[in-house]
């Protein structure tokens, strides 16, 4: 079994890597991992796991692994970001939360602060504008030069005060139409938020709007302050081609905002913005000898004792693949994406997935008995009231019907036939959805794979608590029945109602009267007999 740490899943202090054969990071940065997770990598890793290290705008020199027990493991050495020399003007379009939820932990006080120091680090022919958003958004400084508005932007940040509540979809919508207009060679929208967002119901807009800005060359980063968890602002960064932060602490946010700032508008080293040749050297993990050409990557350099096994053509044959074994176990560096934003030829090409299922089988212990052990992922998630499982197969050689069966919360089972998407990826969807627990068993033919368990939040059919009695329905019953609602002693009262009942009882008085005329003949037999007696006496 292998485990994928990625931006939305959340690590404890105390996850457990030994029960995994493999683990993977996906374009996760180190300041994203708990306390002590780097070292209890190291230590997973000497003593017989797998590691990949997948690139990306989060990973190796990018997301801070420099002088990490992680940078030990690795086969590559990380780069210490540069600054680039030749620099293209940037617009940079921020989209902040001033509900009245920002009013918690003084988070208002550091969102400013945080939009100030971006304002201090652009440069004067540089764009820049702010978008302020509750009920509804508004501009707080339309986009322009930073040269002409970073007096009056600092000013009007130093007045935002948070009320009423979050809709950010009109605000999204604002900043689309604003930073297209821009003049600048890299554009990018950052949107902050601390996650309550009363209209994401509005999946499918929200998508079609990030990836509108995407093919118009605009990336999206999405922070969230707090611990709620919202897997649409995960996906709208995924696909706007930018990075998913969340964090506990208000106080990070300037640091944060400055560290996506100079990712995304082109100041650290990553390579981009044009067609980069794969080449083959030592090939190890995989046997596949072709492939598609990428569009970006993240600067490395191969460690002496680790094997070079795919690299992008230019002067100094920038590693794009490299393994190792490292003590007990064995790791591998993957530099460039796998989110769309440089692997854009290879989301289409035929061999990915048997490609991915090479890596992942490099750097897993030996399998043993492979008719048990198939490698899989199953993911789940809501949208649009029905309840999706995505199942991903990495194992070759694995035929027969894909099919699952569903315990719902009432305790009844439903059996389930997964549409198949694409080689090794299928997909189910779930209607008539309950709050409460789901328990999923998956079958490939007639093996049985782990079982998982999902619980499905009451909040989703407006089961929250503090939101008091839902009044409209409780009106609605009481209109079809003709009744009321709370209505006083006095009025119950006078609804009473004597309610009669006739009853035919014909056929019992017979009976009775029967019984009756029965016991009487009895009785007098019965004295007429003891009369006699006595008389004999």
């Amino acid at each position: 079994m292998e485990t994928k740490v990625s931006a939305g899943n959340r690590l404890s202090d105390d996850f457990d890597f030994s029960k995994y054969s493999a683990v993977i990071f996906n374009n996760i940065s180190f300041d994203e991992l708990p306390r002590g997770c780097a070292s209890r990598i190291e230590a997973y890793v000497a003593n017989g796991g797998g590691f990949i290290m997948i690139g990306g705008n989060k990973s190796f020199g990018l997301g801070g692994y420099k002088d990490t027990a992680i940078a030990d493991i690795l086969p590559v050495n990380v780069v210490i970001p540069k600054k680039e020399k030749k620099r293209l003007n940037v617009a940079v379009q921020m989209v902040l939360d001033k509900s009245a939820s920002m009013n918690q932990n003084n988070r208002m006080a550091f969102v400013k602060d945080a939009a100030v120091e971006v304002l201090k680090s652009l440069k004067n022919d540089d764009y820049v504008g702010i978008i302020g958003f509750d009920d509804y958004p508004f501009h707080l400084v339309p986009i322009e030069k930073l040269a002409t508005v970073r007096t009056k932007a600092i000013q009007r940040l130093s007045q935002l005060y948070p009320a009423k509540t979050t809709r950010l979809l009109a605000a999204l919508s604002m900043a689309r139409d604003d930073i297209l207009k821009a003049q600048a060679g890299r554009k990018h929208v950052i949107i902050l938020t601390d996650g309550k967002l009363p209209d994401s119901e509005n999946y499918n807009f929200y998508m079609q709007m990030v990836d509108y800005l995407r093919v118009s060359g605009v990336t999206v980063s999405t922070f969230v302050i707090g611990n709620d968890y919202v897997p649409i602002l995960t996906e709208m960064a995924d696909r706007g081609g930018g990075a998913f932060y969340r964090t506990n602490n208000p106080a990070n946010l300037p640091r944060l905002f400055m560290h996506d700032v100079e990712v995304n508008t082109g100041e650290k080293t990553q390579k981009e913005n044009q067609r980069f040749s794969v080449e083959t050297k030592h090939l190890v993990s995989t046997k596949i000898e072709t492939y598609p050409p990428l569009l970006g990557y993240i600067e490395t350099t191969i460690k002496p004792d680790a094997n070079l096994e795919l690299y992008l053509r230019s002067e100094k044959k920038d590693p794009l693949l490299a393994s190792w074994q490292y003590k007990k176990g064995r790791t591998l560096a993957y530099t460039s994406d796998i989110s769309g934003r440089w692997s854009e030829f290879w989301v289409g090409w035929g061999k990915v997935h048997t490609f991915w299922s090479d890596i992942v089988d490099s750097v897993r212990p030996s399998a043993g008995d492979a008719v048990q052990n198939v490698q899989f992922e199953l993911r789940h998630f809501i949208n649009q009231g029905k309840l999706f499982f995505d199942l991903a197969i990495f194992s070759d050689g694995i035929s027969g019907e894909v099919r699952a069966e569903l315990k719902r919360p009432d305790d009844s089972i439903q059996q389930l036939a997964f549409n198949q998407l694409a080689r090794g990826h299928y997909q189910v969807a779930v209607s008539d959805l309950m709050a409460g627990r789901y328990e999923i068993t998956p079958f490939v033919g007639q093996r049985r794979l782990t079982t998982a368990a999902i619980k499905v939040s009451g909040e989703l059919f407006d089961e929250k608590k503090g939101r008091g009695f839902n009044v409209p329905s409780l009106e609605a019953i009481a209109v079809a029945t003709g009744g009321k609602i709370n209505p006083d002693i006095k009025a119950l009262s006078s609804n009473r109602r004597k309610v009669t009942e006739d009853i035919p009882i014909n056929n019992w008085l017979c009976l009775v009267a029967l019984i009756i005329f029965c016991l009487e003949i009895a009785c007098n037999v019965f004295n007429w007999t003891i009369t006699y007696k006595r008389k004999r006496s």
